[in-house]
């Protein structure tokens, strides 16, 4: 997965994965087996697993036979982790699957995100507090 953290003092790790998506992790299950079948019959393939992604890679691998052995992978996957919150990324030496979000892209839209609703939130207080000098509730000066 992707883990952000703003660039303040205390500020701790967060992912982005969508927590419903960590939950329902049988997912990674089922796509260890599948891969685990997969380097078993490619010589010079290796799976690698992480928190919440697992990947394929044939890269020291024969590049034809690693290359018909990840299609093979990709349309079994696609057969058994059709209703899993998971996408599929295919590059030309491995093939990865992980939670919807999880990509650094996404991970770096909800950062700019939530900095945004961050600071709009800051810009509200602070005209609020500022115009809160003898202001009465309908926005208007007192009379007297």
């Amino acid at each position: 997965g992707v883990f952000t953290r703003r660039y303040t003092q205390g500020a701790v790790w967060e992912s982005t994965v969508k927590q419903e998506a960590a939950a329902e992790a049988t997912w990674l299950e089922v796509a260890q087996e599948v891969f685990d079948y997969f380097e078993e019959r490619t010589p010079e393939s290796r799976v690698s697993r992480r928190e919440c992604t697992i990947r394929w890679s044939y890269a020291a691998a024969d590049h034809a036979l690693g290359a018909r052995h990840a299609a093979l992978l990709v349309e079994h996957l696609e057969k058994v982790l059709v209703s899993a919150p998971v996408e599929m990324v295919w590059e030309s030496t491995f093939v990865e699957v992980r939670p919807y979000g999880t990509s650094m892209s996404l991970g770096l839209l909800q950062l700019l995100d939530a900095d945004c609703a961050a600071r709009a939130e800051e810009g509200g207080r602070e005209s609020t507090e500022e115009g809160s000098g003898g202001a009465t509730k309908g926005g208007g000066t007192p009379k007297g």
